[in-house]
């Protein structure tokens, strides 16, 4: 199977251009630095000139690619599910740096300033050095798998993962600050697969229990909580 990427005008939504790709593409396409990156089914990580649509460079990796990517001064940084972060220059798709980790490494990275933010599947939350790729702490009291993509805000990463708690880490030193479970015995339950907003110190969350919830961003304490609107899983701010 082949896959298509169009680039859309933004005020009459008209096709700038449209790229035939040779294989599906699997990942959801960033545009940083003039490049649209992004992943096909051939494991190949690709670089495409956002105003022609022109092949840059591949990248041949050795396992799939499912999740976003993300990007800053002159990388691109992404996850493979075997376990490896990589980044690679964005102009000509050398490999930069490379960090190991113990097992698959499946939540969704996010950057401040130099440091890469993600939550892996070996116990383990990170912030990693975004120009060089070296640890700058580690939290290691996770039991289960982190799949999303953590907040900042106010000096804080949070995040959920399928051990059923919303953790609140320093954003400098990675210690925790806080952590939070809406009770439930059941793993499904878990604040684990959105991303929490907040404004004002108030963390918001939803889950699949149906219950919005607002949490004091410095304690964790619960603030409301509430079933009168049943969402889950999709929320935002305004």
């Amino acid at each position: 199977m082949t896959g298509y990427i169009f680039l859309l005008g933004s005020s009459r939504k008209v096709f700038g251009w449209s790229y035939h790709s040779s294989a599906n593409v699997i990942s959801t396409p960033l545009v940083k630095d003039d490049h649209v990156f992004f992943w096909k089914s051939i494991r190949k990580f690709e670089a495409l000139d956002a105003g022609t649509s022109q092949v840059n460079w591949p990248y041949q990796t050795s396992a799939g690619i499912f999740y976003s990517t993300t990007a800053m001064d002159g990388l691109v940084i992404f996850r493979y599910g075997h376990g490896n972060i990589y980044a690679l220059n964005t102009e000509n798709g050398d490999l930069e740096w490379k960090v190991t980790t113990g097992a698959a490494v499946l939540g969704s990275p996010i950057i401040e300033g130099d440091s890469v933010h993600i939550g892996g599947s070996d116990g383990k939350f990170r912030a990693l050095s975004a120009s060089i790729g070296e640890v700058n702490w580690e939290f290691e009291g996770l039991q289960r798998v982190v799949v999303s993509k953590p907040l900042l805000s106010e000096g804080f990463v949070i995040f959920g993962a399928w051990d059923k708690n919303l953790y609140a880490l320093d954003q400098n030193t990675g210690l925790l600050k806080w952590a939070w479970n809406n009770g439930s015995p059941n793993r499904i339950y878990s604040t684990v697969m959105y991303i929490p907003v907040t404004d004002n110190g108030i963390v918001s969350i939803v889950a699949p229990d149906r219950y919005p919830t607002a949490l004091d961003i410095h304690s964790g304490k619960e603030l409301w909580r509430s079933n009168e609107a049943t969402v889950r899983e999709s929320f935002g701010i305004s």
